[in-house]
């Protein structure tokens, strides 16, 4: 990456990059999805039939499929930084759903948690990278935005998933995250020219931006 210019950067200014909101909204929506869920997932995964101590060893798996996430996103964000995102976005949407509707199946509960620790850890190495790649002049504050952005959804989604367990009950918490996480998807897919690029397309606009006379220097990749 190219470095960015030192120097003082409005809010403002931080928000004019084309794409750059959509990034945010993104990363809302995404950190709102996994904490209205994943705040209450001990109640959920007991409600599911997961004996008490069987919890820790379901989030023991959680974490390891993470692990497996982060690794994945280390290697697929320049090469495919697209495809791994809506891959990403996607495998939580399904997860999500499968959660909401597996009700007597443990075995079933406790692969789909799986895939979600190992969807949910790859996104936000894909959504930094992302806010970056589309605000090279302006990096800290993009970065700075991307971090109000993910806590922002943390606060607020364990505080929207408190009043649906309260509300609707603990069963109606991953539908709530599907629907979200399915909204972030479809960001991802509507973002395609700005927010979301392929690397083709930035390196497109790096050259542009370089008015045509350097050939930027990227991995191949295949959207």
């Amino acid at each position: 990456m190219e470095g960015a210019k030192t120097g003082k950067v409005g809010f403002g200014e931080a928000l004019r990059p084309p794409g750059i909101k959509g990034i945010v909204l993104t990363s809302v929506l995404i950190m709102l999805a996994h904490f209205t869920f994943y705040t209450y997932i001990a109640p959920y995964l007991k409600d599911r039939g997961i004996p008490e101590n069987g919890v820790s060893g379901v989030l023991f798996a959680f974490g390891a499929a993470g692990v497996v996430g982060v690794r994945g996103a280390g290697v697929l964000v320049d090469k495919r930084p697209r495809g791994a995102l809506l891959w990403a976005t996607g495998l939580m949407t399904f997860s999500m759903v499968g959660l909401a509707l597996v009700t007597e199946l443990p075995v079933l509960t406790v692969a789909l948690s799986v895939v979600l620790g190992l969807a949910y850890a790859a996104l936000p190495t894909l959504l930094q990278s992302a806010s970056l790649k589309t605000a090279p002049a302006t990096q800290d504050a993009a970065s700075a935005l991307f971090i109000l952005a993910m806590n922002l959804g943390i606060f607020a989604g364990s505080g929207i998933g408190g009043q649906i367990l309260e509300q609707l009950g603990v069963g109606a918490l991953p539908m709530a995250a599907a629907i979200l996480a399915a909204v972030a998807t479809a960001l991802v897919i509507a973002g395609r020219k700005h927010s979301f690029p392929t690397v083709a397309q930035l390196m497109a606009t790096r050259v542009e931006r370089n008015g045509g006379t350097r050939r930027a220097r990227e991995p191949e990749m295949v959207a």
